[in-house]
């Protein structure tokens, strides 16, 4: 039969020359990778899950954005769908429903995952899931945690080109999800 080939740190790492390791690691110490910033780069990956929030207001379906706070390292003051950083050894739905329990103040039933999407920033690469989810906590008890998020907002399909800004492009990946969403919603 096929042998199948060990994935060690160089198929894992594409220019990495160390061997130090032969197991898959969330953090790895590149000592000569082509590319790097300095001697030693390190490379981080992270896992961010989502929630395109979903509910009927009056008469039309709106979704849930949340505004990042002015003092954010990373995108001060662009609207994004809600979400955070998965912890290590944390299972994905747990973590999305802790998020946003910590930031909004809000608990969630989630639902399924709608879609996925990668992108770099600095030396971390990240993973962001997006799930579908409705509040099951009263929306009216929303209260953001303010050092990360300055505000929510519920917006329907046609508002969505409002939260374009020099930070979200019309190209942004997270339009092209809000946009897909209002045509798949699960209602």
């Amino acid at each position: 039969g096929a042998t199948q080939k060990h994935q060690g740190p160089r198929s894992l790492y594409p220019g990495c020359h160390s061997h130090a390791s032969r197991r898959r690691r969330r953090r790895h110490f590149c000592h000569d990778s082509p590319g790097r910033r300095g001697r030693g780069s390190l490379m981080k990956q992270a896992i961010v899950a989502c929630a395109i929030i979903h509910q009927k207001i009056g008469n039309e379906i709106k979704i849930l954005l949340t505004k990042r706070a002015l003092t954010a390292n990373f995108l001060p003051g662009v609207y994004e769908i809600p979400g955070g950083h998965i912890e290590y050894g944390e299972e994905l739905v747990a973590g999305l429903e802790r998020e946003l329990q910590e930031e909004l103040n809000l608990s969630v039933k989630v639902g399924e995952l709608f879609t996925a999407f990668t992108y770099l920033h600095n030396d971390t690469h990240t993973v962001e899931l997006v799930y579908f989810a409705s509040p099951t906590s009263d929306i009216k008890h929303t209260k953001v945690k303010e050092d990360e998020i300055s505000e929510s907002r519920w917006i329907n399909e046609s508002e969505i080109d409002t939260i374009v800004s020099t930070n979200k492009k019309p190209d942004d990946p997270e339009i092209t999800i809000l946009k897909n969403a209002f045509k798949k919603l699960p209602l």
